[in-house]
This record gives C-alpha cells, structure tokens and sequence, in this order.
C-alpha cells in the first residue's frame, strides 16, 4: 500500500494508480491494498494486469492491518505492565 492516513484512521485516496499497478505486475505482487476512494482509476488499469491481481479496497487502517497481518489481527493484546513503583528518597 502507498499512501496517507489521517489521525483517525482514514485511508486517503491515492493518485498514479495505473502506474503503481503496472510496476507492481512487473515485479511479480498478485496482491494489493487499495483505498475505496481511489477505485475509480482502476478503468485506467489494463484488464490483463487486474486479472491477475486480488485487489483489497479498504477504507480504515484497521482493514489494511487485518488484510497485511492476518495473523497479527487475531492476536490480543497483552494487559499493559505495570510501572515500576519508585520509591521517594531511594537511590541505588
């Protein structure tokens, strides 16, 4: 994926998609991310590229995170350490 996300978590649309698609092909990638709002400029790709291609068009980080880490998207996290106590005065 290539592109810009928002403090929220928004995937923002992307420009140069026949580009970024091509390149990809060439390089042997069958599988890529996509923001939702850049799906328009998929008419620009050639239909032998796509044929070849599974195409994931998100919205979120939270979908690219689940599509990219599958495995990393079903793990739970951890309860959070607890802060070392620090004790007022002590010096080691």
């Amino acid at each position: 994926m290539t592109g810009e996300i928002t403090l929220g978590g928004s995937v923002l649309p992307i420009g140069g998609v026949k580009e970024k698609f091509l390149a990809a092909h060439r390089a042997g990638v069958r599988e890529i991310i996509l923001p939702k709002r850049s799906e328009a400029e998929l008419d620009d790709v050639p239909a032998e590229v796509l044929k070849d291609l599974t195409i994931h068009k998100v919205e979120t980080m939270e979908e690219v995170i689940s599509i990219a880490f599958p495995e990393g998207a079903k793990l739970k996290r951890k309860s959070k350490a607890k802060p070392k106590s620090k004790t007022k005065g002590a010096r080691k």
